[in-house]
This record gives C-alpha cells, sequence and structure tokens, in this order.
C-alpha cells in the first residue's frame, strides 16, 4: 500500500525520530496533530524533541518539534521549502501549517507538487506516460497519423457506390486497453477507453475528429481517474500523402487515495506523410509537438495548481502491410510503428519515452460499403525506470 506505512521508530539522545510514507499531502500534514505523531512514536509527548521524516510518494521532506516548543517547522531540502508555524499548542500549529499549505500556499503548495511531478513515478496528472498529460499527448498523435489504430480516419477521397451512396460515412470507434507497469518500484494497472467520432468532409482529404479517451489507473490500492476532450481538423497539403492536423484538448485528473486533482489544455499540430515502398507496404511517418498547461482545480475548501508548463514532441514511424487469410469475411492487415516522446519545460519524473507497438486487424473496404473494422494490438512502452505491456482492441462502425 501507498498510505500510512511507518517504516522506522527511533530515539537518540532525547530525540524522537520516525519516518512515514504517504500518498497524499493532505495526510502528510495530518500525521503532524498529537493524536498521529502518538501512533508514530511509542513515548511521544507534547514537550518531547521530535524530528520525522515524511515521504509523499518518494519525495523526501522533514517535520520537526523542538524541546517544550510548540513551534512546526516544516522542510523539503530538494526544492528549498523551509517553513515554520508558532501557534500557541503543537496541535494550532499543525493546523496553521495545514490551512496554509492547502488553502493559502499558492506557489508553495505548486512548488511543491511540481516537485512530486518530479520525483514521483505514479502522479495522475503528470510526469508517466500513464498520467493525464502523457495520455492526452498520445490521443492526439494517434487521432492525427492512425499509429495503433490501422488508420482509423477514412480514406482521403471519399468516393460514390454505385448506388450513389456515399463510400465515406461518419464513422464511429470504441476500443479498449489494458495494460502493466512498472515505474520507481510501483507496479500499476491501466485501464484505457477511447472514444472516438471521426466526420469526413466532401472536400477530399479533410475530416474533422472529436474523442472522448477516460482512464482508470490503480497503483497497490490507490485509484486515479483521468479524461479528456479533443477536437482535431485533418488538412491535406499533399493530395493522399501529406496531411498536417491541428487540435485542441481539455482534461482532468483526480485522485482521492493521492490526494492529487487538476485540469490541463493543450494544443497540438501533427504532420503525417504517407507513401507506399511497395504496392502492398505503406510507410508512414509522424511528427508532432504540443504545448501542455495545468489549470487550478479546487475541492472540499482546498485548492491545487500545479502550475506546469511543458512543450511534448513526438515522432514516429510506422509500417502498414496485409496478410493472407480473413477475420469475420474481411481482409487482415497488419500494422507495425514505434514512436519517440520527449517533453520540455518543467522536470517530470519520465520525460523522454518510446513506445512500439503491432497491430493486426480487419479494414473497411470501399465498393460494398462496408466499414467497420476490429483490432488487436500489444504496445511496449519503456523509459527512465519504466516498463509497461499494454493489450489492446478497437472496433469501428
Amino acid at each position: 500500500m501507498l498510505l500510512a506505512n511507518r517504516i522506522v521508530n527511533q530515539i537518540s539522545g532525547n530525540t524522537q525520530y520516525a519516518s512515514v510514507s504517504f500518498g497524499k499531502i493532505s495526510d502528510l500534514v495530518d500525521s503532524l496533530s498529537s493524536e498521529n505523531l502518538r501512533t508514530y512514536i511509542n513515548l511521544y509527548t507534547d514537550t518531547s524533541a521530535v524530528a520525522t521524516t515524511l515521504y509523499i510518494r518518494g519525495l523526501s521532506t522533514t517535520a520537526s518539534y523542538g524541546a517544550n516548543s510548540t513551534a512546526l517547522r516544516f522542510n523539503v531540502p530538494s526544492i528549498g521549502i523551509d517553513l515554520t508555524f508558532n501557534g500557541a499548542t503543537r496541535d494550532d500549529s499543525q493546523a496553521q501549517f495545514k490551512d496554509f499549505l492547502l488553502k493559502n500556499g499558492g506557489d508553495i503548495l505548486s512548488r511543491l507538487l511540481r516537485e512530486l511531478v518530479a520525483t514521483s513515478p505514479i502522479d495522475p496528472v503528470a510526469g508517466n506516460p500513464n498520467s493525464l498529460q502523457a495520455q492526452m499527448n498520445a490521443t492526439s498523435f494517434s487521432t492525427a497519423t492512425g499509429f495503433g489504430t490501422l488508420g482509423d480516419l477514412p480514406p482521403p477521397r471519399p468516393s460514390e457506390s454505385s448506388s450513389g451512396r456515399p463510400t465515406s460515412p461518419n464513422l464511429f470507434s470504441a476500443g479498449g486497453d489494458v495494460g502493466a507497469s512498472r515505474s520507481g518500484g510501483y507496479a500499476s494497472t491501466a485501464v484505457h477507453l477511447p472514444l472516438k467520432y471521426t466526420i469526413p468532409f466532401a472536400d477530399p482529404g479533410y475530416a474533422l475528429t472529436f474523442d472522448l479517451p477516460l482512464t482508470y489507473v490503480r497503483t497497490e490500492g490507490a485509484q486515479s481517474a483521468l479524461g479528456s476532450f479533443g477536437a482535431s481538423m485533418r488538412v491535406p497539403l499533399l493530395a493522399d500523402h501529406w496531411y498536417l492536423s491541428p487540435s485542441i484538448r481539455a482534461g482532468a485528473a483526480g485522485s482521492i487515495d493521492l490526494g492529487a486533482a487538476a485540469l490541463m489544455y493543450s494544443v497540438d499540430l501533427t504532420s503525417f506523410y504517407t507513401f507506399h515502398a511497395t504496392p502492398d507496404l505503406k510507410i508512414g511517418i509522424g511528427n508532432g509537438i504540443g504545448f501542455y498547461k495545468s489549470g487550478g482545480f479546487s475541492v472540499s475548501g482546498y485548492s491545487y495548481d500545479y502550475k506546469l508548463r511543458n512543450t511534448i514532441t513526438k515522432n514516429g514511424i510506422s509500417v502498414e502491410g496485409s496478410l493472407d487469410g480473413a477475420w469475420f469475411e474481411r481482409p487482415i492487415s497488419w500494422q507495425a510503428y514505434a514512436t519517440d516522446t520527449y517533453a520540455m519545460g518543467d522536470r517530470l519524473y519520465v520525460p523522454h519515452y518510446n513506445e512500439f507497438g503491432l497491430v493486426v486487424g480487419t479494414r473497411h473496404t470501399d465498393g460494398d460499403q462496408i466499414w467497420d473494422s476490429f483490432r488487436l494490438g500489444l504496445t511496449y512502452t519503456v523509459g527512465r525506470s519504466y516498463n509497461a505491456v499494454k493489450l489492446n482492441a478497437g472496433y469501428r462502425f
């Protein structure tokens, strides 16, 4: 479990020491009340000299009371936070600290939250491939390039069947990914539900896509939920070969267990160039850049604002071809792809990672207006202290 795990309790001279781990900032603050200190330090009294090392998802902080003193000193060495609260009692000092940090801390709390993104492998807002920021980036890139989806967008040049009806109708896509990851000693399971609706224009090559990807992450008992809503426009630059896709997106992430919540906004621009190396082998090259900004979030009287600013580049290549045989009387295709993601700006725990994927599934056909298709895939993601394997499936109709 991530929460309230006592590591060590000892006495040195006249000072009593405790070291405790937490998932939430609020739980860490509450741990400094006299009642909770007694659960960590057996011989604690309201006049004892106490020094604690408190970990928030791996980030080290310290808090202490001097002998016969009510002054609470809180320190985060890695980012230069050093605060002292002097109430009439120790519980009064702890209450002042809690109100200041979670309600009025302003930049202090933002610095602490940004440091968690940089040092914690499991923050739901940013810092790892399971986070909201990374999932928003992955969705915008996949929508623009078709990586991992066997080309979810309709063919670039709609035509008409013999009955005069269009063979490029609006398309709805749904799917599901289940993945297991390990990062910084934490094991996580993520379930991803991407929903997508595409409207092709009469003008060849243009398409408007709306999507709503939802994600649930469970990390050793701690649960997180995140999702975003995005819109992107595919614009042809070179007919049948080169497309540019600007997109905008807004998302939210929250975790009661981890005490984290934030809004996120992004603007992305993705280029996708495709050509046939052979009549049956198609190569795709995707290059994207996005700008990401977090927004403030208030809940139960507490305010959270990471004040994150990141620029993310994603580049990749895909190879597609056909396979012998059929599924559900449909021809089978395959796609292999690799992407490289790099984030600049505020520090992240996993700023750079690579993804490798293989997808097999059926494709739409043009002449008989069969547009529904099914796919199965496997994805492996690797970064600094991060490894993940994901199984995915999708259906378009």
